[in-house]
């Protein structure tokens, strides 16, 4: 809306939400530090969590797989 708009918005939510779903379809998340989440309230105006998320990440096999045939 208007003049100064970022012109690559648009191309940049598209980016994000393509990149969300790769993460997403080529890793295995889990929780770290025990498998427990502490979902209590810290301050601020966006009502942040008190401790940070802490989350593993391991490559699927397939992706596994993918990377070494390609090197």
């Amino acid at each position: 809306l208007g003049r100064r708009r970022c012109p690559g918005e648009g191309l940049a939510m598209r980016v994000v939400s393509l990149m969300l779903a790769t993460l997403v379809q080529c890793f295995d998340w889990d929780v770290g530090e025990g498998g427990v989440v502490d979902m209590s309230e810290g301050c601020g105006l966006s009502m942040p969590m008190a401790k940070p998320l802490a989350a593993v990440c391991r490559p699927r096999e397939f992706v596994k797989s993918m990377l070494s045939a390609s090197t």
